[in-house]
């Protein structure tokens, strides 16, 4: 008889094989894994404020501004998050980079944002225009003679030469009994002799010399002494002083009484509508003046029109503004 000896083995347990994914299956496991990542991106983002520094800045016109971002908790602390973009705005007035330089282009204010974290922090820039580098100034060409009002005319200008039309001009004359000087830079000759006349404005100055000259104005002409004209047109006056020394074209002040027109340095008049005005030429405390007769300009023209209704009826114009019905038979 014959023994046989059984070895201990471990029992053999049948696992079933996994299934493949199907498509379905796949649909089915998609929203818990974008649920998972979403979870994880709500434990990574702690974010609650950030703060930008500074919070308040002042530029002029091509500055670059440096600004520093950090986000902080609900608690106050500071995390390790970085700025995901910067921007500037208006877009128009300012400009920002990746790292936070934003260079101001014009004046105006700005808000400056930095986003890290979902979160938006924000500061505001006032950017201010530059400071004029000069003042141009052009003053009577010619001598003036006593009781003469000349304009001296003056223009603030930017580094680049852009002239300004925003800054305020204090005018003073170093000698008040040769020539005066009022707050729009009209000077008034009082006497013979030289006054330097001052124009100050935006920590800039500069001047010109005004010449009041010996010769007495006698009387002033004026041509033509009377003319008509229809809106638009332009008609060129003229105009000579006399003085001890003879006749003089120049230094010659030009104004018009009569809204609605006016008259250049040149002694160039246009209307813009109609009505009766006076044209005054004064030099040296004298004056004459023209009169001028604006009447409308006609810019109309006749126009036929012809309008059939059914068949039957013709309009026609018989004259302006008017028009005639007939029936054809």
């Amino acid at each position: 008889m014959c023994c046989v000896r059984r070895l201990a083995e471990k029992p053999f347990i049948y696992q079933k094989p996994d299934k493949p994914k199907t498509q379905d299956t796949a649909k089915q496991d998609a929203p818990k894994q974008d649920a998972k990542k979403e979870d994880t991106k709500k434990e990574e983002s702690k974010v609650a404020t950030v703060e930008i520094t500074p919070a308040q800045a002042t530029a002029e016109v091509g500055d670059k501004v440096q600004f520093k971002a950090v986000g902080k908790d609900a608690n106050g602390n500071v995390l390790p998050d970085a700025v995901k973009f910067w921007y500037a705005a208006p877009q128009d007035i300012a400009g920002a980079d990746a790292n936070g330089l934003v260079i101001a282009i014009l004046s105006g204010e700005v808000i400056v944002g930095a986003s890290m974290g979902g979160k938006v922090g924000y500061a505001h820039i006032l950017v201010a225009r530059p400071h004029i580098a000069k003042i141009d100034l052009i003053a009577p060409a010619t001598e003036l003679s006593a009781g003469d009002v000349a304009p001296i005319l003056a223009t603030p200008c930017n580094s680049n030469g852009d002239p300004r039309t925003d800054i305020a001009l204090t005018w003073t004359s170093d000698s008040p009994g040769i020539a005066t000087v009022d707050a729009a830079g009209v000077v008034h000759a009082i006497k013979p002799g030289k006054a330097k006349i001052l124009a100050a404005g935006d920590g800039k100055s500069t001047s010109a010399i005004v010449t009041v000259g010996k010769d007495q104005v006698k009387s002033v002409s004026i041509s033509p002494a009377g003319a008509s004209a229809k809106t638009g047109d332009v008609l060129h006056f003229a105009a000579a002083r006399s003085t001890s020394h003879g006749n003089a074209r120049g230094g010659i002040t030009w104004s018009v009484a009569g809204a609605g027109a006016q008259i250049f340095s040149d002694g160039a008049f246009v209307a813009e509508r109609p009505g009766t005005y006076i044209v005054h030429a004064s030099a040296g405390g004298r004056s004459a003046s023209s009169t001028v007769v604006v009447t409308p300009r006609d810019i109309g023209r006749d126009v036929d029109v012809v309008v059939v209704l059914l068949g039957r009826l013709v309009l026609a114009p018989a004259a302006e503004h008017s028009f005639h019905a007939r029936f054809p038979g």
